[in-house]
């Protein structure tokens, strides 16, 4: 009898286990967008690095507005580089950039870059 306990109760914790499992893994369905700039090179360049795909995605500049060119859809782990022109050193200001999604970012604070 002290058997079938001990399995009953062990059965019990992986159906508890199995059960938690999918609410622990929710964040990584969420899209997360990251914006990194190469000075030497004018590039920005923004990576989906969460699990899901990031739809309605946007640069913008501070400096010229929305860039238009930029894709709209990044798979989960997919990148997208767009080269700015007019850019420093020979440009007399320094521009800021941010993107954004329109299906959520689990962390917006690393969609902004500036270039000086």
């Amino acid at each position: 009898m002290r058997r079938m306990l001990t399995a009953a109760a062990g059965l019990a914790m992986i159906g508890a286990a199995i059960v938690v499992a999918p609410t622990a893994s929710a964040a990584p369905g969420i899209p997360d967008l990251s914006l990194s700039i190469t000075r030497n090179s004018c590039d920005i360049t923004v990576t989906n690095v969460g699990g899901a795909t990031a739809t309605g995605v946007s640069l913008y500049s501070l400096t010229f507005g929305r860039l238009s060119t930029f894709p709209t859809t990044l798979a989960a782990g997919q990148s997208s580089t767009y080269h700015i022109l007019d850019c420093p050193p020979g440009s007399p200001y320094p521009n800021a950039f941010l993107t954004t999604s329109g299906n959520g970012d689990l962390n917006p604070f690393n969609n902004v870059g500036v270039l000086i």
